[in-house]
């Protein structure tokens, strides 16, 4: 049985779906890094994390501490079977272990460190991408630079019918 929700939140997306997951669910959620402080290595988690180059955060020492009963990535882009595919990849997940995307959001006054310097980076080669084709500004480039917030709780509809399928 899932005794809680484990979460790792850069802008504080992940943790707004969380929060709401764990509302919906009736069982409690904890940042990636307190949670070793209430669970034990034989629980059983829902892992929920936020993507950077297609590796979930924090999922390489989760993966070892907890018993990983789903995977929810929350990334700033819309859901594609490429995406998908890449993340599930790239973090080596077990085709046993069920996999969600949810759609979260970019707030850049948040980031620090390398996170802020990348995702400047990435804003001036897609910005000079756009002028070169002289293409108007795709829907994320907006999102990165003015920022978007795409979390609604009906993002979870998937979780929970799986939740309740697979959890009585």
């Amino acid at each position: 049985m899932i005794k809680a929700i484990v979460y790792n939140s850069n802008t504080g997306f992940t943790k707004k779906y969380a929060d709401m997951l764990s509302e919906k669910l009736g069982i409690p959620c904890y940042e990636g890094e307190k949670a070793h402080y209430v669970l034990v290595a034989t629980d059983e988690i829902i892992f929920m994390s936020w993507i950077s180059a297609n590796r979930l955060k924090g999922y390489t020492h989760i993966r070892r501490s907890y018993k990983i009963k789903a995977i929810c990535a929350v990334g700033l882009g819309e859901e594609s079977e490429m995406t998908r595919n890449k993340i599930i990849e790239n973090n080596k997940i077990k085709e046993s272990i069920p996999f969600f995307y949810l759609r979260g959001g970019m707030d850049k006054t948040k980031l620090t460190g390398f996170n802020k310097f990348a995702i400047n980076i990435i804003e001036k080669i897609v910005e000079k991408s756009n002028k070169k084709e002289s293409k108007d500004d795709n829907g994320m480039h907006n999102d990165i630079r003015e920022g978007a917030d795409y979390v609604d709780e009906n993002n979870l509809n998937i979780i929970l019918t799986w939740f309740e399928a697979n959890n009585n």
